[in-house]
């Protein structure tokens, strides 16, 4: 019983170690900032007021500034923790890195670490040109590593509220959030990330808000597709590398699906594709299809069993597995016109025997069969 009572404490200890990191933010600040939050200020005995928490990397703090404020700077400081000792307040303290003004500009994306309150870079100050509701907004907060963007906004005036995501790593001089490459969006779902030269074996990572993101392939030669996994913690092995150096990179990566690719611009690249399966009667065989018209082809006698497409690259790697577009109704039995697509959906399974062609037509996404010549055993009669 003993033993038993001891596996599930471990077991429950290693779930609770197993969590992801939750954190809170708090602030204090001068005369202004007690006026416009409702809080108190510093040197009046710290009792810290809490920011909004949106999720685990994205916070706010509302301030009502009057028109007796206006004009007047707005100064605090941020620590992520409740303590009202206002030494080991300070200690927990993000801001501004030092040598840099602490003043923010509005409308204005700034990065802040965890620093700590060593010299007075670590306040946050802004100063209002009008009176009304201001939002103090910090997000992609990256507990690991202490980073974080913040930016002060009017309320009405608009600020994204899209989940921000970078490329971070070696490749961008550290794994700090204020050192990523952020990736622009217009919708919060597809972000792209252009122009950026990286270099050979330079480990990076995709920070989606407070995911980590990574492949399943560590090395990647360009152009390279496929949808990230879970990529936590500083495990070197879950980094991404590309096999060569690249410039002028094109990244793009869906946020709903996790889908993710890269290519240069700067070569421009010419994509191959094969049939790859059964139906040839090996397992798994490839053959390559050509080109015509910008419609790939392959004609061949064909057996029932299951295949699929590749899109390689120009160095011959798959850069995309295209398969049915219906995952519940993939089964080929005729010939005609079958859509096609590289998420969400399940390798054909056909039954045809005979000598078909298959036409794949990549803009269009469409693969048509066409054929059906039976093969006939030839027999012969002895005289």
């Amino acid at each position: 019983m003993k033993n038993l009572f001891s596996k599930l404490m471990m077991v429950l200890l290693i779930a609770l170690f197993a969590l992801p990191a939750q954190a809170d933010f708090w602030a204090t600040g001068n005369d202004k900032y007690a006026a416009a939050t409702g809080g108190q200020k510093w040197d009046d005995g710290l009792n810290p007021f809490a920011l909004t928490k949106v999720d685990n990397s994205h916070f706010t703090l509302t301030m009502n500034v009057s028109q007796e404020n206006v004009n007047q700077p707005i100064i605090m400081r941020i620590a992520s923790n409740k303590n009202t000792n206002l030494g080991t307040f300070n200690a927990d303290a993000w801001g501004m890195a030092q040598g840099q003004t602490n003043a923010m500009v509005l409308d204005q994306t700034h990065n802040i670490t965890k620093c700590g309150a060593s010299d007075k870079e670590t306040n946050l100050q802004f100063t209002p040109s009008s009176a009304g509701k201001y939002i103090l907004d910090i997000s992609s907060v990256n507990w690991d590593y202490g980073s974080a963007v913040v930016k002060v906004y009017k309320s009405g005036e608009g600020v994204s509220t899209f989940t921000k995501v970078y490329l971070v790593g070696d490749v961008t001089g550290g794994w700090e959030t204020s050192k990523g490459w952020e990736f622009a969006t217009t919708d919060g779902v597809t972000y792209t990330l252009t122009g950026k030269d990286i270099n050979a074996n330079s480990n990076f990572k995709i920070l989606a808000g407070s995911s980590w993101l990574s492949s399943c392939n560590q090395s990647i030669t360009v152009p390279y597709n496929d949808t990230l996994i879970d990529g936590s913690g500083t495990d070197g092995n879950k980094n991404m590398r590309l096999s060569s150096n690249v410039t002028n990179v094109n990244i793009t990566f869906n946020l709903s699906t996790k889908a993710f690719s890269i290519e240069s611009a700067d070569t421009p690249t010419t994509y191959t594709y094969s049939i790859k399966g059964t139906i040839d009667g090996s397992n798994w065989g490839t053959h390559a299809m050509t080109e015509n018209n910008g419609v790939w082809e392959w004609t061949a006698t064909v057996q029932s069993g299951d295949f699929g497409i590749q899109k390689l690259g120009s160095k011959g790697n798959q850069v995309s597995w295209i398969y049915s577009a219906d995952a519940n109704n993939y089964t080929i039995s005729n010939t005609g016109e079958y859509s096609a697509a590289t998420e969400g959906g399940h390798n054909w399974s056909s039954t045809l025997k005979g000598k078909y062609t298959f036409s794949f037509n990549p803009e269009t996404k469409k693969l048509t069969i066409s054929g059906g010549e039976v093969s006939v055993d030839k027999y012969y009669v002895k005289y």
